[in-house]
């Protein structure tokens, strides 16, 4: 089993938490298709003088059009009090999934016999249950959030593209699971970029721990000079794995980015010969162009999602292997 799936297993007393930050942000995020197709038909009832009549004695009625801008505002506010609840109740699923998972890690760290504390030093102990453990929390938690709001965008986006016309929904499509198979490809370079990073950032905090609490032998035998060149040359190869795996990363996630992009201009292109042959109507349009947009700037996050889940999961098994050491 992946190691995040093991550690994802040790929360099921949190499952109702988790559940209704489901339930919110999936409200949420569907609210934004909703809100460009109510954007679309808005617009259709102004362009053909539904939303604003003109009365027999010249004046004008804009009734329909105040009504629709109460049910938009309604809606916005609708949504942003739904995604400060998910926000909030999400902090606290985060906090106490955190609280778990450091004193399983204590707990087997306690257990552990002597020669297992020999062949891992205190400072290795420490980043395991600290930094690792946070950046599995922020994989299980907001990781896990972000993607499925990015599913549930991609879910309504192509919903909605391909209630209007199928060809509308088509090349996005298409684009969407291009980019989905790209990233995977580089998933597990990524992985095994960031362990080497991890285990280097192990040995950089040895070796200050080892410094700190030694540091009267270190006077006492003049060693300053020896161990703060050791020293540099932990961080040294640290710094030049780090920047390795930023180099992999900043070099190959953008390209996915960059083809989901591409159906914005299909949206637009096709969109206007539908309209020009009167299949599809200017409103429509409108409300396509608006949820291509937000589905292209949702998918910007994929490359930090990616490079979290990395992360993640060289974090998720350095913790494993202290849970199975016991």
């Amino acid at each position: 089993m992946h190691p995040l799936l093991r550690l994802l297993a040790l929360y099921r007393s949190h499952l109702g938490l988790a559940a209704l930050v489901i339930v919110g942000l999936g409200l949420v995020n569907l609210a934004q298709p909703a809100t460009a197709w109510l954007v679309g038909a808005a617009v259709e009832d102004l362009r053909t003088g539904e939303a604003v009549r003109r009365m027999p004695d010249g004046a004008l009625d804009a009734t329909g059009a105040w009504i629709w801008v109460a049910i938009l505002v309604g809606v916005t506010v609708l949504r942003g009090i739904l995604q400060y609840a998910a926000t909030i109740v999400a902090m606290v699923l985060g906090q106490r999934l955190l609280h778990t998972l450091r004193s399983r890690i204590l707990d087997a760290v306690q257990r552990l016999d002597l020669a297992w504390h020999r062949r891992h030093g205190a400072g290795e102990v420490i980043n395991r249950t600290t930094r690792d453990s946070d950046l599995c929390r922020d994989a299980i938690v907001g990781g896990s959030r972000s993607l499925f709001e990015l599913l549930m965008v991609v879910v309504g986006t192509l919903g909605l593209l391909l209630w209007y016309h199928w060809l509308l929904a088509l090349v996005p499509t298409l684009l969407v699971a291009l980019a989905i198979l790209i990233m995977r490809r580089h998933a597990g370079r990524l992985v095994a970029l960031d362990r080497a990073a991890a285990e280097s950032y192990d040995a950089v905090s040895q070796e200050l721990s080892e410094g700190v609490q030694g540091v009267r032998v270190i006077k006492a035998f003049a060693l300053e000079e020896q161990r703060v060149e050791r020293f540099a040359g932990k961080v040294e190869t640290f710094t030049g794995r780090a920047r390795a795996a930023i180099r992999y990363t900043a070099a190959r996630l953008p390209f996915p980015q960059l083809i989901v992009s591409l159906g914005h201009v299909w949206v637009l292109g096709c969109g206007g010969l539908l309209v020009a042959r009167g299949t599809l109507t200017p409103g429509d349009l409108i409300a396509a162009m608006m949820v291509i947009q937000g589905l292209v700037f949702r998918v910007e996050a994929i490359g930090w999602l990616v490079r979290m889940f990395a992360d993640a999961s060289s974090s998720a098994g350095r913790i494993v292997e202290i849970l199975d050491a016991v």
